[in-house]
């Protein structure tokens, strides 16, 4: 008797339907179950019938994302990114200028960032690691160009004219 597989009605005349229960198989591997119908016809003979149940091994567990790499300018910014999975998954950076709205999820999941702009000349590159509880891990990278150096010289400008006045 196979521990993962339980018959509700073990018994029926006629014609029945035969109902079973199928635990979820958690395992890399095929299985399989022989059911075994024992009856008589009308003139008390006996009738066997096996059935094979075979049940697929789990899939495997997997996280992936339809971007790796996000290029983007010092601006403050927005955008999705679409996450598809098949298993619980945690999301997390720590860069404090890169925000999601959520931090984790399970299954499919589009999750919003949002970027904040970069105030140094100096480009800057954040990472997104998503991972599962297991061994799946998927980083994203996140490249910010730094403020022009046209618009760092005019805010000089304009605070060194602020001061003389």
């Amino acid at each position: 008797e196979e521990n993962w597989i339980e018959l509700q009605n073990s018994t029926g005349s006629g014609y029945d339907n035969l109902v079973f229960t199928v635990a979820e198989n958690a395992t890399g591997l095929i299985r399989t179950a022989d059911l075994e119908l024992i009856g008589t016809d009308d003139e008390e003979n006996t009738l066997t019938k096996t059935i094979q149940i075979v049940q697929l091994e789990k899939e495997p567990d997997f996280i992936e994302v339809e971007h790796l790499e996000f290029n983007l300018n010092a601006s403050e910014q927005t955008f999705s990114l679409q996450i598809s999975s098949n298993t619980s998954w945690y999301l997390n950076t720590n860069d404090n200028w890169i925000n999601s709205n959520i931090t984790e999820g399970t299954g499919n999941e589009e999750v919003s960032f949002s970027i904040a702009q970069n105030e140094s000349v100096a480009a800057r590159i954040g990472q997104i690691t998503i991972t599962d509880s297991i061994s799946l891990e998927q980083i994203i990278t996140i490249n910010q160009e730094g403020k022009s150096i046209t618009e760092t010289k005019l805010t000089l400008v304009n605070a060194v004219a602020a001061i003389e006045q």
